[in-house]
């Protein structure tokens, strides 16, 4: 009896999946999660010629992620400067920031993605190029950015 054999088909998850999923688990630990959309039929001037580009801001990565987190300094420990109405507390917030750069399996970075991340970590911010949720939280720990709480 003659074998058949069939070839198995990798299943391909696409990139809008592992999206939707780095958003919500960002969601859920804290983060406040902005999709930067894609701008379709952008017309480019390239010397005399004229291109229409479809995509969003050349380079700019898929999500943007911002946490704030809230301190309280008790002003009774500051040394006082001796003014009578100084505050019993003050509040702030510090916030950290993380781009995102989602990427199906065999998806690769352009050229203009990797100039475009590296003038955002040039400027001090984590960026982060994911395939999944594992990439998300092992590459903002690489930064000392903790996603999870």
């Amino acid at each position: 009896m003659k074998r058949i054999r069939t070839r198995r088909r990798r299943v391909r998850v696409p990139e809008k999946s592992i999206q939707a999923e780095i958003v919500t688990l960002l969601q859920l630990a804290g983060w406040r999660v902005h999709v930067i959309d894609v701008i379709r039929g952008r017309h480019v001037q390239y010397g005399n010629r004229t291109r229409i580009l479809n995509q969003g801001d050349i380079g700019q990565p898929d999500l943007l992620a911002v946490r704030m987190e809230a301190y309280v300094v008790d002003c009774d420990t500051v040394p006082s400067s001796g003014t009578v109405h100084a505050a019993d507390k003050i509040v702030g917030a510090l916030g950290r920031v993380l781009y995102i750069e989602t990427k199906a399996a065999d998806g690769r970075l352009s050229p203009i993605q990797t100039a475009f991340h590296e003038v955002l970590r040039r400027e001090g911010y984590v960026v982060v190029v994911a395939r999944s949720w594992a990439d998300v939280v092992a590459g903002a720990a690489a930064e000392g950015v903790a996603v999870e709480r």
